[in-house]
Formats: C-alpha cells, structure tokens, sequence
C-alpha cells in the first residue's frame, strides 16, 4: 500500500458534539437513574442520526461521533489490563473564546499491559449496520500509555513539539527527536500485517492545543499510514 493513498479526499477526526438528549441520559446514567442498556440505547438512536446526517452531506467517512465516549483516550484504554484512572489532570485548550481549562482523569500504570477483552468490536459492528459508507473508528496511540508509570508521570501528553515540553523529556534522560522516532516505530509495529482494505490514518491534534512550537519536530517521522492530518 502507497504511504498517502486514502480512499477519498477529505476525512474528519471522529469527534462530534454530543447532542442535548444524550449529555442528559449520560448524566442519568451517572445518577443510576437509568441502566447501561438504556444509556446504549439512547446511543445508538443518536448514532443512526449522526450517520444520516454526514452521509447527507457526502462524507464517505462515517464515525460513530464517539457518541459512546466521554473522553477519546480515557474510555479506551482503561479497558486495557494494567491501566487505571485516577482523580483529574490540568490540560488546556484553545476556543473562540479563549483557552479553556480541562481535567481529563488521569491515567497511570500499574502493571504489564494486556488486551484481555473487545474494546471497540461491538461498538464498529453497530456503526457498520447503520452505514452504507465506509465506517471508521478512532483509537489512542498506544504512545498515550508512555510516561504514566514507573518514573514520575509527566501531566498531559507528550506533546514533542511543545519546548517546554521537550525540555521535560531531556530532564527525564530521554532525547525527544529519538522519542518521535520509536513512537514511530511502534506505531508502525501495531499496524503492520493489516489486511489491505484496511485504511489506517494519523492525526496529530494540534489546533486546539494550548501547547506552542511547530509541528515539524514529529511529523518528519509519521508512521507510515494512508494519510497524516
């Protein structure tokens, strides 16, 4: 497979703004006032709407809005063996308004990590039913895990463009250009041997970071996918 062959010209992240009728069964479910089979529910109703409406508008790409997630990484990777979650982190992000202070949970490591059960199987299968496009599911770079166990856990991810940042990294013994490159690699290690109708794509979140510098430093050494956003 060529390193920038995607099957169409235009693809979104996955992430959509979660509608009102599901932020309040979500908080329901939060209150036990409602089971996790009612909450999937609501889901999945919510799910078949999102999916009309970016086929409506010819994307050819279709997600789920992670509509199922009430964060991108947390609710992946806590299912993992050896991951746990913990109070809350200070991160920032940028909006029209200005930055916005967020707390993510925090994710720490607590032992050898396993992939002991379907993480994302059940939740790609539904979104297959209720497409006629192309489905697509994001995960966490299994570099989010890095730093969060053993040595002093570092507070929001490893943003290897930020120089502070990179800064940190060196304090710690590591050389971040040397970092970039084996998360590269283990990138790539995860995705090779993928069938060949399977597209895999990178995105580097960077808009609405807080975190400064230029993402050259890391994108020079991408993994090697279909596209890079």
């Amino acid at each position: 497979m060529s390193s920038i062959d995607p099957p169409f010209r235009a693809d979104h992240v996955g992430s959509l703004l979660r509608p009102r009728g599901l932020l309040d069964a979500r908080q329901r479910y939060q209150q036990n006032s409602i089971s996790k089979e009612q909450l999937r529910q609501v889901e999945d109703q919510h799910i078949r709407a999102v999916v009309q409406k970016q086929e409506a508008i010819g994307l050819r790409s279709i997600t789920d809005g992670e509509f199922r997630r009430t964060f991108f990484h947390v609710d992946f990777l806590q299912r993992l063996q050896g991951v746990t979650v913990s109070g809350g982190i200070e991160a920032k992000f940028r909006s029209e308004h200005g930055e916005v202070n967020f707390a993510p949970p925090r994710l720490s490591v607590a032992g050898r990590l396993r992939h002991v059960e379907d993480i994302q199987k059940a939740d790609f299968e539904f979104l297959r039913s209720v497409t006629s496009q192309t489905p697509k599911v994001t995960i966490p770079s299994p570099t989010m895990v890095h730093f969060r166990g053993g040595r002093k856990a570092i507070d929001i991810d490893a943003y290897l463009c930020d120089p502070k940042l990179r800064a940190g990294v060196k304090e710690r013994g590591d050389d971040p250009n040397r970092l970039s490159r084996a998360y590269a690699a283990l990138i790539n290690s995860v995705i090779d041997g993928r069938p060949d109708e399977l597209t895999v794509a990178v995105h580097l979140c960077r808009e609405i970071s807080a975190a400064p510098g230029s993402l050259r430093a890391v994108t020079s050494r991408s993994p090697k996918c279909s596209s890079t956003s």
